[in-house]
């Protein structure tokens, strides 16, 4: 997405501030997809300040009854 490259572009590479990689919406495509999207993301990322970063997969937050 185009907000999370300027994100990136934003931190340089000595930059150390402390960050999580979310993969929003996990819950919306099967393992397949989810995959190739964390491989399009660490691909994205190598050689940033990011590269190392923890990736964590978000689900929708469901409403209560």
């Amino acid at each position: 997405m185009p907000q999370t490259r300027e994100h990136v572009a934003s931190r340089s590479p000595g930059h150390r501030a402390a960050a999580v990689i979310a993969l929003t919406k996990r819950d919306l495509v099967d393992d397949e997809w989810a995959a190739l999207a964390i491989t399009d993301v660490r691909a994205a990322l190598r050689g940033s300040a990011l590269a190392d970063a923890p990736l964590v997969e978000c689900r929708r937050p469901t409403a209560e009854v």
